[in-house]
């Protein structure tokens, strides 16, 4: 399955963290941290079985934090 984080940067210099949780929202693995400049922008992730912490279909959480909020979509791995 795929999941998707869609986000607009207003100010310059925003930190951006997107991290693979567990759905109780413990962090199994930091997937980005960054600064970034405005603009519109589009974290996909296709499918997380490469990451060793992954099992397959489970369910899990992407999180993000942009300019202090938050954005959680949550996904099924596995087909």
């Amino acid at each position: 399955k795929v999941a998707q984080i869609d986000f607009h940067v207003v100010s310059e210099n925003c930190i951006v963290v997107v991290n693979l949780a567990e759905l109780n929202g413990t962090v199994i693995k930091p997937i980005f941290l960054r600064s970034l400049s405005p603009g519109f922008y589009q974290l996909t992730l296709n499918s997380p079985l490469s990451i060793d912490e992954v099992r397959p279909l489970s369910r899990y959480l992407l999180k993000a934090d942009y300019c202090g909020s938050p954005v959680i979509v949550p996904f099924v791995t596995g087909r």
